[in-house]
């Protein structure tokens, strides 16, 4: 449950938070901890 919890909160708070701000990637970036790239990287 925990990690469900986190998800949901990075997901649905955190970077809505700072999307005006940072946009989408930036955002994704600053909680999640990985670029644009290193995502697609880690996905495919």
């Amino acid at each position: 449950m925990a990690t469900a919890y986190i998800a949901y909160k990075t997901v649905w708070i955190d970077i809505p938070q700072d999307y005006y701000e940072l946009g989408w990637w930036g955002a994704f970036e600053k909680h999640v901890g990985l670029t644009k790239q290193e995502f697609f990287d880690e996905y495919n």
